[in-house]
Protein backbone atom coordinates (compact mmCIF):
# COMPACT_ATOMS: atom_id res chain seq x y z
CA UNK A 1 0.00 0.00 0.00
CA UNK A 2 1.63 3.09 -1.05
CA UNK A 3 1.47 6.06 2.11
CA UNK A 4 -0.86 8.81 1.74
CA UNK A 5 -0.60 10.38 5.44
CA UNK A 6 2.36 11.78 7.43
CA UNK A 7 1.51 8.69 10.08
CA UNK A 8 2.28 6.26 7.14
CA UNK A 9 4.73 8.26 5.22
CA UNK A 10 6.58 8.26 8.79
CA UNK A 11 6.02 4.51 9.22
CA UNK A 12 7.73 3.34 5.95
CA UNK A 13 10.83 5.84 6.09
CA UNK A 14 11.64 4.58 9.59
CA UNK A 15 11.58 0.73 8.61
CA UNK A 16 13.18 1.44 4.60
CA UNK A 17 16.06 3.21 3.49
CA UNK A 18 18.75 5.34 5.93
CA UNK A 19 16.96 5.70 8.70
CA UNK A 20 15.96 1.81 8.96
CA UNK A 21 19.97 1.23 10.08
CA UNK A 22 20.32 4.12 12.52
CA UNK A 23 20.33 3.10 15.94
CA UNK A 24 19.10 4.65 19.17
CA UNK A 25 16.02 7.14 19.24
CA UNK A 26 17.45 8.99 15.90
CA UNK A 27 14.79 7.73 13.72
CA UNK A 28 12.07 8.65 15.84
CA UNK A 29 12.84 12.08 16.79
CA UNK A 30 14.13 12.95 13.10
CA UNK A 31 10.64 12.03 11.80
CA UNK A 32 8.51 13.47 13.87
CA UNK A 33 10.22 16.75 12.58
CA UNK A 34 8.93 15.75 9.08
CA UNK A 35 6.03 17.14 6.97
CA UNK A 36 4.32 15.36 4.10
CA UNK A 37 4.11 16.31 0.88
CA UNK A 38 2.82 15.07 -2.17
CA UNK A 39 4.13 16.17 -6.18
CA UNK A 40 2.74 15.77 -9.21
CA UNK A 41 4.73 14.40 -12.68
CA UNK A 42 6.86 17.21 -13.11
CA UNK A 43 6.35 19.25 -10.30
CA UNK A 44 10.02 20.66 -9.81
CA UNK A 45 10.93 20.31 -5.73
CA UNK A 46 14.03 22.91 -6.44
CA UNK A 47 16.32 23.62 -8.57
CA UNK A 48 20.04 24.38 -9.46
CA UNK A 49 21.25 27.62 -7.46
CA UNK A 50 17.76 27.65 -5.35
CA UNK A 51 18.74 28.64 -1.52
CA UNK A 52 15.49 25.86 -0.31
CA UNK A 53 16.42 23.89 2.74
CA UNK A 54 16.54 20.53 4.59
CA UNK A 55 16.21 16.56 4.33
CA UNK A 56 13.92 14.87 1.82
CA UNK A 57 12.79 11.99 1.65
CA UNK A 58 10.79 9.56 -0.57
CA UNK A 59 7.37 7.88 0.31
CA UNK A 60 6.37 6.76 -2.90
CA UNK A 61 7.07 7.46 -7.12
CA UNK A 62 10.43 9.17 -8.60
CA UNK A 63 12.42 12.05 -8.65
CA UNK A 64 15.02 12.75 -10.48
CA UNK A 65 18.18 14.43 -10.17
CA UNK A 66 19.64 16.26 -12.92
CA UNK A 67 22.73 18.43 -13.18
CA UNK A 68 23.94 21.36 -15.79
CA UNK A 69 27.56 21.24 -14.80
CA UNK A 70 30.09 23.46 -16.92
CA UNK A 71 27.32 25.39 -19.24
CA UNK A 72 26.24 22.10 -20.18
CA UNK A 73 22.49 20.03 -19.54
CA UNK A 74 20.37 19.96 -17.83
CA UNK A 75 20.50 15.88 -17.44
CA UNK A 76 19.46 13.48 -15.32
CA UNK A 77 22.45 12.04 -13.29
CA UNK A 78 20.12 9.97 -11.02
CA UNK A 79 16.79 8.53 -9.74
CA UNK A 80 15.56 9.03 -6.24
CA UNK A 81 13.65 5.92 -5.09
CA UNK A 82 11.35 5.55 -2.11
CA UNK A 83 13.39 5.02 1.52
CA UNK A 84 15.96 7.29 -0.37
CA UNK A 85 17.05 10.83 1.25
CA UNK A 86 18.46 13.55 -0.44
CA UNK A 87 19.22 17.58 0.11
CA UNK A 88 21.82 16.85 3.17
CA UNK A 89 24.98 18.38 0.88
CA UNK A 90 23.84 21.59 1.51
CA UNK A 91 22.53 21.42 4.96
CA UNK A 92 26.02 22.04 6.59
CA UNK A 93 27.24 25.19 4.80
CA UNK A 94 23.58 26.49 4.09
CA UNK A 95 24.74 27.14 0.36
CA UNK A 96 22.57 26.85 -3.10
CA UNK A 97 21.46 23.62 -4.38
CA UNK A 98 23.89 21.70 -6.74
CA UNK A 99 21.12 20.29 -9.10
CA UNK A 100 17.74 20.13 -9.47
CA UNK A 101 15.45 17.81 -8.22
CA UNK A 102 12.12 17.46 -10.05
CA UNK A 103 8.83 14.49 -9.92
CA UNK A 104 9.18 12.26 -12.76
CA UNK A 105 5.69 10.62 -11.91
CA UNK A 106 3.16 11.22 -8.92
CA UNK A 107 4.90 11.07 -5.88
CA UNK A 108 5.46 12.45 -2.22
CA UNK A 109 7.93 12.59 0.29
CA UNK A 110 8.60 13.88 3.96
CA UNK A 111 10.88 17.40 3.92
CA UNK A 112 12.60 18.13 7.29
CA UNK A 113 13.99 21.74 7.15
CA UNK A 114 17.43 22.92 8.20
CA UNK A 115 16.58 24.99 11.43
CA UNK A 116 14.68 21.52 12.80
CA UNK A 117 17.83 19.81 12.17
CA UNK A 118 20.15 22.31 13.64
CA UNK A 119 17.27 22.75 16.87
CA UNK A 120 17.64 18.97 17.55
CA UNK A 121 21.53 18.52 16.90
CA UNK A 122 21.34 21.25 20.25
CA UNK A 123 19.55 18.04 22.17
CA UNK A 124 21.07 15.28 20.48
CA UNK A 125 24.83 15.94 18.95
CA UNK A 126 24.92 12.98 17.44
CA UNK A 127 22.28 14.52 14.58
CA UNK A 128 25.19 15.42 12.69
CA UNK A 129 27.26 12.36 12.62
CA UNK A 130 23.87 11.06 11.40
CA UNK A 131 23.47 13.33 8.91
CA UNK A 132 27.18 12.27 7.35
CA UNK A 133 26.72 8.94 7.36
CA UNK A 134 23.50 9.88 4.66
CA UNK A 135 26.78 11.77 3.01
CA UNK A 136 28.80 8.98 3.00
CA UNK A 137 25.97 6.76 1.45
CA UNK A 138 25.69 8.95 -1.53
CA UNK A 139 29.51 9.52 -1.94
CA UNK A 140 29.91 5.58 -2.34
CA UNK A 141 27.07 5.13 -4.85
CA UNK A 142 28.31 7.95 -6.86
CA UNK A 143 32.10 6.20 -7.14
CA UNK A 144 30.43 3.04 -7.97
CA UNK A 145 27.96 4.32 -10.86
CA UNK A 146 31.76 6.25 -11.79
CA UNK A 147 33.40 2.73 -12.17
CA UNK A 148 30.78 1.28 -13.76
CA UNK A 149 30.24 4.50 -16.18
CA UNK A 150 33.98 3.43 -17.12
CA UNK A 151 33.81 -0.20 -17.88
CA UNK A 152 34.90 -1.16 -21.57
CA UNK A 153 32.19 -2.69 -22.62
CA UNK A 154 29.35 -1.03 -23.66
CA UNK A 155 26.44 -3.23 -22.82
CA UNK A 156 27.59 -3.24 -19.51
CA UNK A 157 28.34 0.06 -18.77
CA UNK A 158 24.31 0.35 -20.08
CA UNK A 159 23.18 -2.73 -17.94
CA UNK A 160 24.96 -1.25 -14.83
CA UNK A 161 23.50 1.90 -14.97
CA UNK A 162 20.11 0.82 -15.26
CA UNK A 163 20.95 -1.39 -12.18
CA UNK A 164 22.12 1.65 -10.24
CA UNK A 165 18.90 3.50 -11.42
CA UNK A 166 17.03 0.91 -10.15
CA UNK A 167 17.81 1.33 -7.08
CA UNK A 168 19.42 -2.48 -7.18
CA UNK A 169 22.58 -3.11 -8.26
CA UNK A 170 24.15 -4.79 -5.46
CA UNK A 171 20.83 -6.52 -3.83
CA UNK A 172 17.45 -7.26 -4.98
CA UNK A 173 14.21 -4.92 -3.41
CA UNK A 174 11.75 -7.71 -2.39
CA UNK A 175 9.09 -4.77 -2.20
CA UNK A 176 10.24 -3.56 -5.76
CA UNK A 177 11.34 -6.67 -7.60
CA UNK A 178 10.60 -5.14 -11.65
CA UNK A 179 12.06 -1.43 -10.95
CA UNK A 180 10.63 0.96 -13.62
CA UNK A 181 13.34 3.70 -14.51
CA UNK A 182 12.20 7.21 -15.55
CA UNK A 183 14.84 8.45 -17.79
CA UNK A 184 15.40 9.10 -21.18
CA UNK A 185 17.63 7.05 -23.66
CA UNK A 186 19.80 10.91 -24.77
CA UNK A 187 20.23 11.13 -21.00
CA UNK A 188 21.72 7.05 -20.08
CA UNK A 189 23.19 7.84 -23.55
CA UNK A 190 25.13 10.73 -21.60
CA UNK A 191 25.30 8.39 -18.85
CA UNK A 192 27.02 5.70 -20.22
CA UNK A 193 29.22 8.20 -22.78
CA UNK A 194 27.92 6.69 -26.16
CA UNK A 195 25.41 7.58 -29.04
CA UNK A 196 21.57 7.39 -28.33
CA UNK A 197 21.49 4.81 -31.63
CA UNK A 198 24.05 2.39 -29.72
CA UNK A 199 21.90 2.88 -26.80
CA UNK A 200 19.06 2.03 -28.28
CA UNK A 201 20.46 -1.33 -29.98
CA UNK A 202 21.44 -2.53 -26.34
CA UNK A 203 17.92 -1.78 -25.24
CA UNK A 204 16.38 -3.74 -27.76
CA UNK A 205 18.66 -6.59 -27.68
CA UNK A 206 18.16 -6.81 -23.61
CA UNK A 207 14.26 -6.30 -24.45
CA UNK A 208 14.30 -9.72 -27.27
CA UNK A 209 15.54 -12.06 -24.27
CA UNK A 210 13.32 -10.38 -21.69
CA UNK A 211 15.43 -8.57 -19.76
CA UNK A 212 13.23 -5.67 -19.71
CA UNK A 213 10.97 -3.83 -21.34
CA UNK A 214 11.58 -0.53 -22.46
CA UNK A 215 9.42 2.87 -24.05
CA UNK A 216 9.23 6.07 -24.38
CA UNK A 217 11.27 8.03 -21.00
CA UNK A 218 10.57 4.77 -19.18
CA UNK A 219 12.22 1.19 -18.85
CA UNK A 220 11.31 -1.36 -16.39
CA UNK A 221 13.92 -4.41 -15.65
CA UNK A 222 11.89 -7.61 -15.71
CA UNK A 223 15.08 -10.11 -14.37
CA UNK A 224 17.48 -8.11 -12.24
CA UNK A 225 19.15 -10.94 -11.01
CA UNK A 226 20.40 -12.39 -14.60
CA UNK A 227 21.20 -8.57 -15.25
CA UNK A 228 23.33 -8.65 -12.64
CA UNK A 229 25.38 -11.61 -13.35
CA UNK A 230 26.07 -10.37 -16.97
CA UNK A 231 28.32 -8.08 -15.42
CA UNK A 232 30.80 -10.63 -13.32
Amino acid sequence: MIPSSAKQARTYLYTNGWLADRKGDFASEILELATFHEAEAGEVIYTYGQFTDGLYGVVSGLFAYSIAPNERGPHTLFLFRPGFWFGEMEIFDNREKTGSIIATRKSSYLHISRKSLVDLAKINPDTWRQVGHLCSQHLEIAIGMFDDSIRRQSEKRVIALLLWLGGVRHSQNPADPHPEIDITQADLARLSSMSRPSVNAHLKRLASENLLEHAYGCIRLLQVERLRQMLD
